[in-house]
């Protein structure tokens, strides 16, 4: 059933009005990066997220929230909440799950088994 012509009108709007800003946090250089679109965001977030290092992983989820957050001014509140409250247990268990993911080819010179962690035995 196609949508009403009203619909379509909102529709359109909302998709013109989209503007999630392109931008990322870098944690271990400590510096706000802007980056050409959205998409290339979306691809740095996940291979932090898929890279098997309970470091990077901490650093796309704290990326995800970062981006999220964007546009309100609760956003380095909550990144910063969650980076001093995720503990060494949790980021193995997001590691494992997400490493369950297919890594994008950019991730692998990240790719360290959090099996074998050092900083996390199991």
């Amino acid at each position: 059933m196609p949508l009403a012509e009203r619909l379509q009108d909102i529709l359109r709007q909302a998709i013109e009005g989209y503007a999630f800003p392109p931008d990322y946090f870098d944690f271990s250089e400590g510096t706000h990066n802007v980056l050409t679109d959205t998409r290339d965001v979306e691809t740095r977030i996940r291979s932090d997220l898929t890279s098997g290092d309970p470091e990077w992983v901490k650093n796309g989820l704290s990326n995800a929230l970062y981006w999220g957050y964007a546009q309100m001014g609760i956003r380095d509140e909550r990144v910063r909440r969650f980076r001093t409250k995720v503990n060494p247990f949790q980021l193995r268990e997001a590691c494992q799950l997400l490493g369950q993911e297919q890594r994008l080819p950019s991730s692998t010179s990240r790719n360290s088994n959090c099996r074998n962690s050092r900083a996390f035995p199991l």
